[in-house]
């Protein structure tokens, strides 16, 4: 059979030959400059820089942290059998003072230097709750400072759990450095302290779960995509039984990657904690487009190699580009539909990256294969057609033309079945979760918010006079509503608070005081005080409620900050106005932004999809054939996703949109092949078995190769890229088989009806 090839096509591949030698120079050369750069890629872990500079919760969050010293704070834990041992004190104030020896660490809290408001017999003190030079030494001093600090609610319950047996040492980062940074600088010198009693230490946080996410991020890199490559090669020496097909699509993807990841480094990106899985994505797409291109080649039997390659690659370019084009406005529905910047900058990126691929397969692969003598005239038999084309293919596309109302029926009713699922979807952005369970980091988390009042901090900024009786009365009364509103904030602090303890040790009773003048008199007593820095600025126009919240739960979240969203519109004047942020705030926003992302990025894919395979094609009629795998695909993927509880975060939001991208690639070569066939003089019938024998042996060896790329990351300690490995491997098997069954049954009854019309 003499198949038509495209005029432009034949031109480009014959300009291909002809300059072999110069374009594999300018790949080694690119590859070698890149490649420097891509050595130097760093990652930022931190979910917090995904939202928008513009967005108004993250902008005040890091206005408060510049004006207030600092608004991230770690937290070490120390658990042991009874804090208020003198060993146990000892301990709390070694690893304070080491902390405090970091420039980069602007505040540490702890049992051992907490600022203290009492009585003495000369009057009031403002001091430190013990003297860390003469800790209490015998059991009745050591039961007095209990019975202290259970008796005041800015130590109990936030300091020390109610039963004694863990302790807070709180340590706030200055804005002026990096996270990840301070905190290794915090492990370092923590390791060289020798703990008398033997207490467990725990790390609880953002800050430490953002170290802990790099970490794994790193590890993924170097353990995971060495293991993908591996799978690979095992999957394409399977499919192709020759040494070529294994080496150029590695090589491809190889430089590929290292390009895009040199590309970031020279933009100024980082990895987050999604774009970890580019490179594992671009392995296992990338490899897609190589692999279409040998697969032709092989199915060219001329005596002449370098016509035999010219010829493969006129052919081929065509429906190659059509899957590459539809792959990458896949990923880059992301820039436009997504509200988080990781989503954005994964979109690009990887878009970019299967650019790259795509160049390199149809200029690279052709010039590697002409220059080198890897290239044998085919044999009159192959391996893989004999053990997996007559076996599989060719059988499976004689029941598909003999029974295509059957093969429909059953994808479609499987597809409503799976379809209730998506139903019982559940959206999850609290990063404690996305670590297993056991962890250090999450059970950290665990124990912050289960015994220590959380580790989600809240910020309530008050505008106005702060030393007006008024403005202090306010910020008491909103501290009061906060705790009676809210069963998840215990424990709030504030420059109020200081106010009205002091006046309680006066004798006055735990109030803010009516007459301005007093008010004076007592901020003179905590004025210089460390802990003022962070609660009040310097003009004393401003000041600042600190709380921390004690769930992870999203619609605990959200309606927390419906709450107090409604009480600033009720509360808020000319001379005091309120705006509040915190973690709270961020990840309501961060979760509906989940949504926004889904629904957008989906809707833009659908449509692109459709437009581009439309016109390419130059039939909607074959456009939207082509889209029926897909979007049965995406609901069969989703369903399962509700039915087996996997949630909706940063990773499996991405899902839809790369299925569609990425699974319109085998119902473009399915499609496109057929017209080929068609045009070639075939019947309806000879033309869809011979577009399942050749597109369907390409589509399994990629399908499972992607499959297994994706299905790598169950493999990673982060639990959103395990959830995202199962799904994409999930939606990759169910993007395939639906291509080479559902697809031809649909062109199948199509095309018989219309030849019965024409007919008519």
């Amino acid at each position: 059979m003499e198949e038509k090839v495209n005029k432009a096509m034949l031109k480009l591949s014959e300009w291909v030959v002809r300059w072999r030698i110069p374009i594999i120079t300018i790949v080694a050369i690119l590859t070698v400059i890149l490649g420097y750069y891509a050595t130097k890629i760093k990652v930022d872990a931190d979910i917090i820089n995904s939202l928008p500079n513009t967005d108004p919760a993250a902008k005040l969050y890091k206005e408060i942290g510049k004006k207030y010293q600092g608004n991230t704070t770690a937290m070490l834990l120390l658990k042991t059998d009874n804090v208020f041992r003198t060993d146990v004190l000892e301990d709390i104030r070694d690893i304070t003072d080491s902390l405090m020896t970091l420039n980069a660490i602007t505040h540490v809290t702890s049992l051992t230097n907490v600022i203290d408001i009492h009585t003495t017999e000369w009057g009031m003190e403002v001091g430190r709750l013990v003297d860390e030079y003469n800790l209490p030494q015998t059991p009745e001093d050591l039961k007095k400072l209990r019975d202290k600090v259970f008796s005041k609610d800015m130590y109990h319950g936030v300091i020390v759990s109610d039963d004694s047996t863990i302790t807070a040492i709180i340590a706030t980062y200055s804005p002026d450095y990096h996270e990840d940074s301070i905190s290794l600088a915090i492990k370092k010198i923590i390791s060289k302290i020798h703990l008398r009693h033997h207490e467990k230490l725990y790390y609880a946080g953002m800050p430490f779960m953002a170290l802990d996410s790099s970490q794994i991020i790193f590890n993924d890199l170097k353990f995971l995509l060495p293991i993908t490559a591996l799978i690979i090669i095992i999957i394409l020496a399977l499919g192709f039984h020759s040494v070529r097909g294994v080496v150029l699509p590695l090589l491809n993807v190889g430089i590929a990657i290292v390009w895009t990841l040199g590309l970031m480094v020279l933009t100024g990106h980082k990895l987050t904690m999604i774009s970890d899985t580019i490179p594992g994505i671009l392995l296992a797409l990338g490899s897609a487009y190589t692999i279409h291109v040998l697969n032709r080649l092989n199915e060219i039997d001329l005596g002449d190699r370098q016509k035999a390659l010219v010829r493969a690659m006129a052919f081929i370019t065509i429906p190659v580009f059509l899957a590459y084009i539809t792959t990458a406005f896949g990923f880059m529905s992301f820039i436009v539909g997504s509200y988080l910047t990781m989503i954005r900058d994964y979109g690009i990126f990887t878009a970019v990256g299967i650019t790259f691929s795509f160049l390199l397969a149809i200029i690279f692969t052709p010039a590697l294969i002409s220059t080198v003598s890897g290239y044998r005239k085919k044999t009159a038999k192959r391996p893989q057609e004999t053990k997996f084309v007559n076996k599989v293919l060719i059988p499976l596309s004689v029941r598909i033309t003999k029974h295509p109302k059957r093969i429909i029926t059953v994808w479609v009713a499987f597809a409503l079945i799976m379809g209730i699922g998506i139903f019982f979807i559940k959206r999850q952005v609290d990063m404690a979760k996305y670590f297993h369970k056991g962890s250090p980091s999450r059970v950290g988390e665990e124990l912050i918010d289960n015994e220590l009042g959380g580790a989600s901090p809240i910020y309530m900024v008050f505008d106005g006079d702060v030393q007006d009786p008024a403005f202090l009365q306010k910020m008491f009364d909103t501290e009061k509503f906060m705790k009676e509103h809210s069963p998840y904030v215990s424990h709030t602090f504030s420059v109020a608070d200081l106010i009205a303890q002091m006046n309680e040790a006066m004798g006055e009773g735990y109030r803010i005081p009516n007459d301005r003048a007093k008010i004076e008199q007592l901020w003179m007593m905590i004025e210089g005080e460390d802990i003022m820095d962070q609660l009040v600025n310097y003009d004393l126009n401003e000041a600042v409620i600190q709380a921390r919240f004690s769930t992870v739960d999203s619609k605990a979240y959200d309606g927390f900050v419906k709450l107090m969203n409604n009480y600033i519109k009720q509360n808020s004047t000319d001379k005091i106005k309120m705006r509040i942020t915190g973690l709270p705030q961020i990840y309501v926003h961060l979760d509906r932004s989940l949504l926004t992302s889904q629904f957008s990025s989906l809707g833009i894919a659908i449509i692109l999809m459709l437009i581009i395979v439309s016109l390419t094609l130059w039939s909607l009629q074959s456009g939207l054939m082509a889209m029926v795998p897909l979007l049965i695909t995406i609901i069969i993927s989703y369903g399962f996703m509700g039915y087996v509880g996997i949630p909706l975060n940063v990773a499996t939001v991405l899902v839809a949109s790369i299925t569609l991208g990425v699974g319109i690639d085998y119902a473009v070569h399915i499609v496109s092949h057929y017209r080929a066939y068609r045009q070639s003089g075939l019947g309806v019938m000879d033309a869809l078995k011979e577009t399942i024998r050749t597109s369907g042996n390409a589509i399994f060896i990629n399908l499972v190769a992607v499959a297994a790329g994706f299905f790598i990351f169950i493999f990673s300690n982060l639990v959103p890229l395990n959830q995202f490995a199962i799904l994409m491997s999930l939606s990759m098997l169910v993007a395939g088989l639906s291509a080479v069954t559902l697809l031809p049954a649909i062109i199948y009854l199509v095309e018989t009806k219309n030849q019965k019309n024409t007919e008519q």
